[in-house]
């Protein structure tokens, strides 16, 4: 690992979590020297808790019947905070993500809060295997690209049709409103988050989304 760890603490509904967060000096100089190397390299997003995983989290300790006795799956979890707070609630959880990284910081904080339900794991939510062992997936902040829309929007109608509920979170991006349209039709639950961080205000929206009953 390329980086220094810090320990932050959170504080959901009187439930206090640990997670560690890669120094953001350190990211910095890492991806700028990287990047000299090899001008293709990603910037690591994963490195910071982002606000729809805030509102992610808030939204599963005021609603946590939806995670009773079932088995969770986050994607691109990054640093895995939503993860954390489902384990406290669900019979397991699968916190994926494609960078080795992330998964390294991520089990770092799993043996901090002693949580023995959660297994890390390399998982790239666009190439998901042909069965998903899940009740529930788990998705924030993953739709901010126009071009992957419609390869989210196939992937999440797949899961639907696997009987597959999905908690997806977003900030709420103009640029984004064509696809969270487009996924309206099966989404049972919609709750608007105001989050706090860095000193703004950042509105977030979690939607559930289940599959459409046969009529």
């Amino acid at each position: 690992m390329h980086y220094q760890l810090q320990l932050q603490h959170f504080t959901f509904n009187g439930m206090r979590t640990g997670v560690y967060v890669p120094d953001v000096t350190q990211v910095q100089q890492w991806y700028y020297q990287q990047k000299n190397i090899d001008d293709t390299v990603m910037f690591p997003y994963w490195s910071k808790i982002w606000p729809a995983a805030y509102g992610m989290a808030e939204f599963l300790i005021e609603h946590s019947h939806l995670l009773l006795n079932k088995k969770v799956l986050e994607l691109a979890a990054g640093l895995g905070l939503p993860s954390l707070i489902a384990a406290r609630y669900a019979a397991t959880v699968c916190c994926s993500d494609h960078a080795a990284d992330a998964r390294a910081v991520v089990q770092e904080s799993v043996a901090y809060n002693a949580l023995t339900n959660v297994e890390v794991r390399q998982l790239d939510w666009q190439q998901l295997p042909s069965k998903v062992n899940a009740d529930i997936v788990l998705m924030s902040d993953v739709n901010y690209e126009p071009a992957m829309f419609e390869t989210l929007y196939n992937i999440l109608h797949r899961l639907l049709n696997d009987n597959i509920a999905v908690v997806l979170s977003t900030p709420q991006r103009l640029i984004a409103k064509p696809f969270i349209e487009s996924i309206m039709p099966f989404v049972t639950q919609r709750q608007n988050i105001e989050i706090n961080t860095d000193d703004i205000t950042m509105p977030v929206t979690v939607l559930v989304l289940k599959r459409a009953l046969q009529t």
